[in-house]
Formats: structure tokens, sequence, C-alpha cells
């Protein structure tokens, strides 16, 4: 008689059940598969319970299923069975029949979980806590999605929609997320670390306290996003906007933010040490008490900016604009400020007196010293022995 073995395997969790044939038949306890093997008129039988990734009491999510056979455990083809994935609805029972033509002769089966929910409406649903690491939701629609505590850690949600979501204290920890539009999203205390959001439409997003060190914004739009106390060290901010964004006491250190734009953005008492900022855009922000400690901000706007009381020292300001600026008491200990300029305060008018620079040059006092530069509206200060 020959002796058939059947294996199912939830790829998510790494969880097995298995069943021989025809003797017994098992599952495993935290799936609950309900996995049957059963003896039929032209073949096999193989029967099994949809399980929900979400918790109870969340808009139950079935992944997609397929069977697979082999000849060992080692290589697997597909019997030719694919069930898609749903959302919603009560849980369903399967039953494949493998005829003999296909399950003849020994070997082995096994019935593979998919998290593939690509291009799927998903809107307003509810995955609170749900473990959905390494699942495919590209090009979902996931706007007013509930996924409060879930773990999204891998997944791939490139171009998804989550304008709306709620995703505070959230997992996306390597998450591609490229291409997504959030605006308005909730990620609140979520842990975005080294996740990919290039090209993002952040614009209103709520991301204070998260955690999104070494993560990669290039390109993406953050306008009126509150990042307040968010880790943003080591990030990749190329080209990214934050006009009017709120980054209080937020952690920028070595971040790469050339080019980006942070006009009227609040950066009260935020770390922005070894950062690399050349040709940014400042204009109009407020850096007061800050700390822009070593950090490069060669051709930088800080037109109408405010950095009162910030910590500048050792910072590259060469060649940057600081029209209508006003750094009244901060540290420029050792700051370069060649070549740097006071473009016009508006119109075609030039400031009266340019910067000048580069400090350390000419103008010493013993004790240390500081010049008051004005231009345009506003004044700058250094200080610093020179």
């Amino acid at each position: 008689m020959i002796s058939w073995f059947i294996r199912v395997f939830h790829r998510r969790l790494g969880v097995f059940a298995a069943a021989g044939f025809p003797l017994w038949a098992g599952a495993s306890p935290s799936l609950d598969l309900g996995l049957r093997i059963e003896a039929a008129a032209d073949g096999i039988a193989l029967r099994w319970n949809a399980c929900s990734v979400v918790p109870e009491g969340g808009t139950p999510l079935y992944p997609a299923y397929r069977v697979e056979m082999g000849a060992g455990l080692s290589h697997w083809n597909g019997a030719g069975v694919a069930i898609p994935a749903r959302a919603g609805g009560p849980p369903m029972d399967f039953e494949e029949v493998l005829p003999r033509s296909v399950s003849g002769g020994p070997g082995f089966f096994r019935v593979v979980s998919v998290m593939d929910f690509a291009g799927m409406d998903l809107s307003g649903a509810d995955f609170s806590g749900a473990d959905l690491s390494g699942a495919d939701f590209s090009d979902a629609d996931l706007s007013g999605a509930g996924l409060g505590g879930a773990n999204l850690s891998g997944a791939n949600l490139t171009r998804a929609d989550l304008s709306g979501a709620e995703l505070e204290d959230a997992v996306l920890d390597g998450t591609l997320l490229r291409d997504v539009t959030a605006v308005d999203a909730d990620f609140r205390s979520s842990s975005l670390r080294s996740a990919n959001l290039a090209s993002a439409d952040l614009r209103g997003a709520d991301f204070a306290y998260a955690n999104l060190s070494g993560a990669d914004l290039e390109e993406a739009g953050a306008d009126g996003a509150i990042f307040f106390r968010a880790r943003l060290k080591g990030a990749r901010l190329l080209r990214a906007t934050f006009r009017a964004a709120d980054l209080r006491k937020a952690n920028l250190g070595d971040a790469k933010m050339s080019y980006a734009v942070l006009d009227g953005a609040s950066m009260q008492e935020a770390d922005a040490d070894g950062a690399k900022a050349r040709f940014a855009s400042f204009a109009g922000a407020n850096l007061s008490s800050g700390w822009l400690r070593g950090s490069d901000f060669e051709s930088a706007d800080f037109s109408d900016a405010v950095a009162t009381g910030s910590d500048c020292s050792g910072a590259n300001f060469s060649y940057a604009g600081f029209c209508g600026s006003d750094f009244t008491g901060a540290n420029v200990y050792g700051a370069n400020f060649f070549g740097a300029e006071c473009p016009p305060v508006s119109g075609p008018t030039p400031c009266p007196i340019p910067c000048y620079g580069p400090v350390g040059s000419g103008n010493s006092a013993a004790g240390g010293s500081s010049i008051s530069i004005r231009g345009g509206s506003g004044s700058l200060l250094f200080f610093g022995a020179f």
C-alpha cells in the first residue's frame, strides 16, 4: 500500500500542520487549520479551514492558498490548485481532490498560505495588532484602515493608499513604502527603521515619537507633517519637502538632507548634528535652541530663519544665504562662513552689507569677541575667538 504524507505550512508563522494518509490527521493548534486527508474515488481529498491572520475582533483577512507537491521535502511544484486571498466574511472550508493522475506514486504534498493582498480594496478595515510581516499590499487601498500595533516589517506597500490610516505603534522596519500615499495618516510611536518611503506623499501625516532611523525619504513630500521628537538619525531626506512641518526636538543627526526644502518648518531644539544639508532651504524656519554642530550647510538658504541660541559650532555655512535671519546668541565657534551672502530681502533690493567670512581671518580679540552683522531686517551674531 502506498503511504501518503501531507504537510501544511503557514509561511508567515513558520508553523507546520501534518497528517498521514489514510490512518490519521492532525493540525497545528495555533492555526487551527482543521486539516483532514481522506481517500477519494479517483485520488485523495485535502480538506482544511481558512484561517484569518487578524486577531479576533478585527476584520477577517484570509491569505491565498496553493497546493504543492514534491518527490521530497526540498523541491516543490504546483499541483494546479490556487485559492485567492480575501477579506471579510466567515471562515470557509476548502476541499481539493487531487486525482491519481496527479497524486499517483509516492510523494509529499503541502498547502502553503501566501500573504498576497496586492491591489485589494481594504479601505476602512481593522487589522489592529495583526502580524502582516512580509505581506504584499502593493497597490492596495488601505485608506482609513486600522493598523495600530500591527507588524508590517518587511512588507511591500509600494503605491498603496494609506490616507487617513491609523498605524500608531505599528512596526514597519524595513518595509517598502515607496510612492505610498499616506496623507493625514497616523504613524505616532511607530517604528520605521530602514523603511523605504522614497517619493511617498506624507502631507499632514503624524510621525510624533516615531523611529525613522536610517529610513529613506528621498523626494518624499511631507509638507505640514508632524515629526515631533521623531528619530530620523541617519535618514535620507534628499530633495524631500518639509514645508511648515513640525520637527521640534526631532533627531536629525547625520541625516542626508541636501536639496531638502524645510521652509517655515518648526525645528526648535532639534538635533541636526553632523547633518549633510548642502543647498537645502530653511527659509523662514525656526531653529532656535537647536544643535547644528559640525553640520554641512554649504549654499543653504537661511533667509528669514530664526536660530537664536542654537549651537552651530564647527558647522559649514560657506556660500549660505542669511538675509533677514536672526542668529542672536548662537554659538558659531569654529564655523565656516566663507562666501556667505545676504540675498535680497524682497524684490531686487540687495542687503546693504554682505555677510563676512571666513570666520577666523583677521578679526581677533583676546578672550573672544562677537561680531554683529546686520542685513535686511534681521541680524547675524557671531560669537567666539576670532
